[in-house]
């Protein structure tokens, strides 16, 4: 698979670093940090969670939404938290003793099937990444396939006072958005949650997509960022070499939270 890493750019490497280390000053205790791999659903939870601590009416836009939750190594890090409570720091990046310290985490996981459809999609669209290949070629690589997740996931797992599955927001979404409301320490009944996630529903979040300007720049004009938000979209590409490298990482890992 041919992609375009921007880690080989020496320019690239110094201004994440220099983000990563300007971040980790600004961590303060009460900081949560949440922790997801990519796909796994972290823009839902984050317009949920926009909704839920903003209790507006109004119809949030990815720029929105992007400007006031903060992700670490982002800018969006040196803004103040514009709610009260602690603040919710978003992180895709797997554990490290260097960057990270000794927050509350709560993270995020999605059958590892499911992602390597999702981000194919993504990758597909994004102008930056310039991949080429198929879903196959994906499943496999060293960067962007499925073990990154099992690695990702092997190193937040000792330290995440919450796991959530992606699946079980699906599936049931009062109990498990009611479940993050309460470990975040977030005060909503039923009825906020109910009206949170209406706001952040797949043809809301379609909706935010077409006004927001600045957060798919980098995008082809075609792409649909909350495409199906379905599970079980692996069983149309994974043939049997691909199952048996899942099972054998899942073993490798001890990951048993599908089968």
């Amino acid at each position: 698979m041919q992609h375009r890493r921007n880690l080989t750019k020496p320019s690239y490497v110094l201004q994440k670093l220099a983000l990563y280390g300007r971040s980790r000053l600004t961590m303060d205790r009460e900081d949560v940090l949440l922790a997801f791999y990519p796909k796994t659903g972290s823009t839902w939870v984050r317009f949920f969670l926009y909704n839920i601590l903003t209790g507006s009416a109004s119809q949030a836009t990815f720029d929105e939404v992007n400007a006031a939750m903060p992700e670490y190594g982002n800018p969006t890090m040196f803004t103040p938290w514009p709610f009260e409570g602690p603040r919710l720091v978003k992180t895709h990046l797997p554990f490290s003793p260097v960057l990270f310290g000794s927050n509350r985490v709560m993270l995020t996981v999605r059958d590892p099937r499911d992602i390597m459809v999702s981000l194919y999609h993504y990758a597909k669209a994004k102008k930056t990444l310039e991949m080429e290949g198929t879903i196959h070629d994906l499943i496999y690589d060293e960067e962007m396939g499925m073990e990154p997740f099992f690695k990702h996931f092997a190193s937040w797992k000792p330290r995440a006072g919450h796991i959530v599955r992606y699946e079980d927001l699906k599936d049931e979404p009062i109990e498990a958005f009611g479940g993050i409301c309460a470990y975040l320490g977030l005060d909503a009944d039923v009825e906020a949650i109910e009206a949170a996630l209406e706001k952040s529903s797949v043809q809301r979040m379609r909706d935010a997509q077409k006004a927001s300007t600045e957060s798919f720049k980098n995008h082809d004009p075609n792409f649909v960022f909350a495409r199906k938000a379905t599970a079980g979209q692996w069983q149309e590409h994974f043939d049997e070499r691909a199952l048996t490298y899942y099972r054998q990482l899942c073993d490798t890992y001890g990951f048993d939270l599908y089968e």
